[in-house]
């Protein structure tokens, strides 16, 4: 029924003609009676129009001609080798690799952390990092009030013994220290150091002084 005449008919077998018009892609050679679709490509024991799954391993084959790699389990329209997600339900909307919207969220069951836990967390951590920055900030201020208090009344005399001495103490232990870093400091060209305590009074020491003394005007 190829309407080749015997004789000339190089496929006897050729698939009947509602075969090949339910198979157009295959094509047909009206001259020798042969059919592409009859043929078997890969060679794994189907006709290329029974074969789901053109070039498949004849050594892996499942069913209808097809590797497990090649067939679609799930029935989302993607090969079990490129799915993601290889058990999507049936009907879900697809966003990408064959993993539906459901499948690519993060479930609250599943151990995996939310994305708002996260936020939560990295907000938490924000917030401990800024607020230790604040206090270690405020301390260091308030010692350096403290300090700058204290040099301000051991110069003006205004601390009492023996609360004097020892002020003096700490304040010759650190002076090299804080007087750098004091905004009110300054030392001119000739080596003698000047400061401006909190009364905005100037006090003075050269390089021959021991002590401070307080600059008249």
């Amino acid at each position: 029924g190829d309407g080749v005449v015997d004789v000339n008919d190089g496929c006897s077998d050729t698939s009947n003609q509602s075969i090949r018009d339910a198979n157009p892609g295959y094509a047909f050679d009206s001259q020798f009676g042969c059919w592409a679709g009859d043929n078997d490509d890969d060679e794994d024991g189907y006709d290329n129009w029974l074969d789901l799954c053109q070039d498949s391993n004849a050594e892996e084959l499942i069913f209808d001609g097809c590797n497990f790699e090649q067939q679609d389990e799930d029935g989302d329209g993607v090969a079990n080798g490129d799915d993601a997600c290889p058990y999507t339900p049936s009907g879900a909307v697809l966003i990408e690799g064959g993993c539906s919207r459901q499948q690519l969220a993060p479930s609250s069951d599943d151990g995996s952390m939310s994305t708002g836990t996260l936020i939560a967390i990295i907000a938490a951590v924000f917030i401990l990092i800024v607020g230790g920055a604040i206090v270690t900030i405020t301390i260091i201020k308030r010692k350096q009030d403290v300090d700058s208090e204290v040099r301000g009344a051991v110069k003006r005399g205004d601390m009492p013994a023996p609360a004097t001495e020892v002020a003096e103490e700490a304040l010759a232990e650190t002076a090299d220290d804080n007087y750098e870093d004091d905004p009110n400091y300054k030392v001119d060209e000739n080596g003698c150091e000047w400061w401006l305590d909190d009364d905005r009074k100037w006090w003075y020491r050269t390089p021959e002084m021991d002590d401070w003394m307080e600059h008249s005007e």
